[in-house]
């Protein structure tokens, strides 16, 4: 039993602040007729029958509840169910619909069918909130009857698997011979291996559906396991073939009677995502379930699509060997990607994270404990220092606590409010909190002594960590001269629970703009700071720590301060790390040599149409928006923009971080000027090598390319897009860590230079990658997407 945790008031407030939240609500409310209402006090019932058991309070009695209830007949519109009334006013009945949707008790009573009751309709009822594809039971039904299946199984599971799938499809025809043809009438087949000597015929069966297109779930049924999965879509996830290669095959089957429950089972998946009901897509996955009876657990299993191999779908790539730490890093990439759109539906951004972020807000992350507390004084660069990339030539400012707390406070997302106090924006808009950073003091400051210190940023104020060993940190960082050094740390524990494995993705992404931070407010001040990625970062982590087992947080980055620079003194290479970063494998890195840095670019001419204000206001503006202006979005910008972007990835090539292979993409839905709609490879600043990619990309296509439903109203998106396939030949499963940060870095900095342009947007992980597989040719391997900028105009001011 789940207790409210939400109130109706704050879901209400939710829905009536923001358009594209409040048009999901159904046009004709009703409450779907399996719930079954407990009540439990004079204000609380507990709610039975939707797919998860709910407790609902009503202070004004469960008496008015019930009357509200009533309205909920699919019959009465939505502006109707919401009027006052003597019993519940409209903000109340707001509240109470919203909070009744978000737990899935609705469904959509325009277009359902009141028909004969069935099983497989209240079914349908009960769990068409899991995905939201579908208004109601009636839509669901309707798009599983028109897919067409093939079968490719052993002949005497075909009737049993005929007779379970029949009420979900339009057609089923079982194979007898492996299709040749390049266009097949089916649109989904369903694959099952039992380990006998026909399993050779049925993968012939499969390479020929694979190689016509045709999505296919396969199922291996052995003696002493099952395993479901992948659900494969051609060119675009991991086939049978690929899973084989990177799963343990079990055993043949014996009992047919087993094969025959198996089965079934793996009908019953095939089902649930024809009907667009299933939260578990299986791309890219396998479910292993055990035979045995020993009580062991369900697991699953990340597969990847294998470079170089027949059915992967990317092209001449080089052959790279499962079990490789540089496989690992390409597998976890695979295992987080979204699904295409019409496997997993667009949504509401401000629905799907307050659920699970107001208690993670209210949680405090991991903190380490010290006895030395020092309060960070307030610094005058905070009104006297402008963006970098308009600053004429400046004098270096002293490295004193007052200065130091100022970039600390940029960097890990601080903002002073109005009445004084100190409210946490985390890097990358939300307030996940994913991010800390240690600093390191070698040479002591004005009422700082040396040693490693924990940034305290709710307090502004810097905690000395007690019992650790200096000369084993001073060896880890490799000695280095400058006189501080500032260590980002990835909460991953904080995130996990929300993003699973994304969760990687997350803190590193985020310690790329907390990077950037750092780069952006070092440079304003006339300091240097170098990058180093020759630290092993999980030695570092566990000396911080204190263990090396269960460990709350992962080390991202480690970055070295000095000012005023040394005149004439160059900088120490850095050495590169190229073994995995991921948490599953080893952090150890390997010498390298370092690559030749460009020459910087100037920036001072990108930015042509700015605000007249400091480096410290532009960041306290960096807040997400999700209301946008219905205009074009200005030509003269993208120019700039690209431009920035790539300075980004050049500046941090030359703070240290090796010349990892990325660019710039545009997804422009409207003509701006000159540029017509479409996807643009931006390979350099310069307009002239910006290749299209695209045939007839519009607005309509941005669903297919971004998940959230307010970013499809975005003038412009901004993707970095990575050559994974040189980036991990190159630097190992490293290089995936590396490649985050550097697309956060420099989105951070287009973000910056966008709001000082005047422009509003937010930066976005949701990318689904299918969607420029399909629309710009890209394969999702050598030109894989990784971080997305949305930006538009600002809508216009209320009475304008």
């Amino acid at each position: 039993m789940k207790a409210t945790h939400m109130s109706t008031v704050l879901s209400g407030a939710q829905f009536s602040h923001h358009n594209d939240l409040y048009a999901l609500l159904p046009k004709r409310p009703k409450l779907i007729p399996e719930l079954i209402f407990i009540p439990e006090s004079d204000t609380r019932v507990a709610v039975y029958g939707a797919y998860q058991p709910r407790i609902l309070t009503c202070v004004q009695g469960i008496n008015t509840l019930a009357v509200f209830l009533e309205r909920l007949d699919g019959v009465n519109v939505l502006e109707s169910v919401l009027t006052d009334d003597a019993t519940m006013s409209r903000e109340n009945a707001l509240g109470m619909l919203s909070l009744l949707f978000r737990y899935g008790f609705l469904e959509e009573g325009e277009g359902l069918d009141d028909g004969a009751p069935s099983h497989l309709a209240s079914y349908c009822g009960r769990f068409v909130d899991n995905t939201r594809l579908h208004a109601n039971r009636t839509a669901a039904l309707q798009s599983a009857r028109r897919r067409r299946l093939a079968l490719v199984c052993p002949e005497d599971v075909s009737s049993l698997l005929q007779h379970a799938l029949a009420p979900m499809a339009a057609s089923i025809d079982v194979l007898t011979e492996r299709p040749t043809s390049s266009a097949l009438p089916w649109d989904d087949a369903l694959i099952i291996f039992d380990g006998s000597e026909s399993d050779v015929f049925r993968q012939a069966c499969a390479d020929g559906l694979h190689q016509a297109g045709v999505r296919y779930l396969s199922c291996i049924i052995g003696a002493d396991r099952t395993l479901v999965g992948p659900y494969t879509l051609p060119n675009i996830s991991a086939s049978y073939q690929c899973a084989r290669t990177q799963c343990e095959q079990p055993s043949p089957a014996n009992d047919r009677q087993e094969v025959a429950f198996r089965a079934v089972y793996a009908a019953h998946e095939l089902g649930q995502i024809l009907l667009g009901l299933s939260s578990e897509s299986y791309l890219n996955k396998v479910v292993s379930h055990s035979h045995r009876g020993e009580g062991e657990y369900t697991l699953a299993y990340k597969v990847a699509r294998i470079p170089g191999t027949a059915l992967s779908g990317l092209g001449h790539a080089a052959y790279l060997p499962p079990g490789e730490e540089a496989f690992t890093a390409w597998q976890h990439h695979i295992g987080t990607r979204l699904p295409p759109q019409g496997l997993l539906p667009p949504r509401s951004h401000q629905m799907h994270f307050t659920l699970d972020n107001l208690n993670r807000h209210a949680s405090r992350p991991v903190r380490l404990h010290g006895q030395q507390h020092i309060n960070l004084p307030d610094s005058a660069l905070a009104e006297r220092c402008p963006p970098p990339w308009r600053m004429s030539a400046m004098p270096s400012q002293p490295l004193t606590l007052a200065n130091l707390g100022w970039l600390l406070r940029h960097a890990t997302g601080y903002q002073k409010g109005e009445d004084g106090t100190l409210r946490r924006i985390a890097p990358s808009g939300g307030q996940l909190l994913s991010c800390d950073m240690f600093v390191v003091v070698r040479r002591p400051l004005p009422e700082i002594s040396c040693g490693a210190w924990f940034y305290l940023g709710e307090k502004h104020q810097l905690v000395r960590i007690d019992g650790i060993d200096c000369q084993q940190l001073e060896h880890l960082l490799q000695h280095p001269e400058e006189p501080i050094s500032l260590i980002i740390s990835g909460n991953l524990n904080r995130v996990r629970g929300k993003y699973n494995d994304f969760s990687y993705n997350i803190v590193n992404l985020d310690a790329g703009v907390v990077n950037q931070y750092c780069a952006l407010s070092a440079r304003a001040a006339g300091w240097t700071l170098r990058e180093d990625h020759g630290v092993d970062l999980q030695w570092l982590a566990s000396l911080l720590f204190f263990t090396q087992q269960d460990n709350p947080h992962i080390l991202c980055q480690v970055l070295h301060v000095q000012a005023p620079p040394s005149q004439g003194e160059p900088c120490p290479a850095p050495l590169y790390e190229t073994a995995s970063s991921l948490v599953a494998v080893s952090h150890r890195p390997r010498p390298a040599a370092a690559p030749a840095s460009p020459t910087p670019a100037a920036l001072s001419s990108l930015a042509t149409v700015h605000r007249d204000e400091p480096l410290s206001a532009l960041l306290e503006r960096r807040r997400a928006t999700y209301d946008y202006a219905d205009s074009p979005f200005p030509e003269t910008w993208l120019n700039t923009l690209i431009a920035v972007a790539h300075a980004g990835l050049e500046q941090s090539r030359l703070r240290g971080m090796p010349a990892l292979p990325m660019e710039p993409w545009i997804l422009l839905p409207e003509a701006s000027g000159e540029l017509a709609a479409g996807i643009y490879q931006c390979s350099q600043a310069d307009r002239r090598y910006w290749r299209k990619r695209d045939s007839g990309f519009g607005r309509a296509h941005l669903a297919d390319c971004i998940n959230q439903l307010a970013f499809h109203k975005a003038g412009a998106l901004l993707m970095w897009v990575a050559d994974l396939e040189k980036t991990l030949h190159d630097h190992g499963a490293a290089g995936y860590r590396m490649q985050l940060q550097n697309a956060a870095a420099s989105a951070m900095q287009c973000w910056l230079a966008a709001l000082d342009c005047g422009l509003t947007g937010t930066l976005a992980g949701g990318v689904i990658e299918e969607g420029l597989i399909r629309h710009a040719g890209a394969d999702g391997y050598r030109e894989a997407p990784l971080f997305c900028l949305v930006l538009a105009s600002p809508p216009p001011a209320e009475g304008v």
